[in-house]
């Protein structure tokens, strides 16, 4: 399968819903979900598909489906799949919102100019503030340590004794 048949499809919730599915019911071994949505998002793929594919498929697959519908039934299988699926879905969807939020914040600051972010807090402030307080309400004393106390006194068991 070429590179650019995965890398090149667009977010959509379709596809999303697809691959959703497709995770749900597919058997991984336990850890390679991890690795293959590393391998998946290193070679571009969007990033709510690789969410989407990570919370689905350790998750459930159609192993655990069959395990659920013989020992509880058909209707809790069913349900089962369906909430680990819609939150596969709005995993991916929330990973896709903010990935696009994220980028989008990224362009803005970059097109700007040469305008900073606004800092939190600046190597060259912290060097001129007082070390010892760390906001309005919050202030920092040095102590000496307190003195060592005396050893407590045990009761030993005679077994204890002989050991000694």
């Amino acid at each position: 399968m070429p590179p650019s048949l995965i890398t090149g499809i667009g977010f959509s919730v379709i596809v999303l819903v697809l691959v959703a599915g497709v995770g749900l019911f597919l058997p991984a071994p336990i850890a390679f979900d991890v690795v293959l949505c590393g391998v998946l998002i290193s070679a571009g793929l969007a990033h709510g598909y690789v969410m989407a594919l990570l919370f689905t498929l350790g998750t459930f697959s159609i192993y655990s489906f069959f395990i659920v519908r013989q020992s509880v039934g058909l209707k809790a299988a069913t349900y089962l799949s369906g909430v680990v699926c819609a939150l596969g879905i709005a995993a991916g969807a929330g990973a896709q919102g903010y990935y696009n939020w994220q980028s989008q914040r990224a362009l803005d600051l970059l097109l700007q100019g040469n305008a900073q972010p606004e800092p939190v807090f600046w190597g060259a402030h912290a060097s001129e503030a007082n070390p010892w307080t760390a906001s309005d309400d919050i202030t920092v004393t040095a102590q000496p340590l307190a003195p060592v106390s005396a050893p407590a006194t045990t009761r030993c068991s005679p077994a204890q004794k002989r050991v000694r």
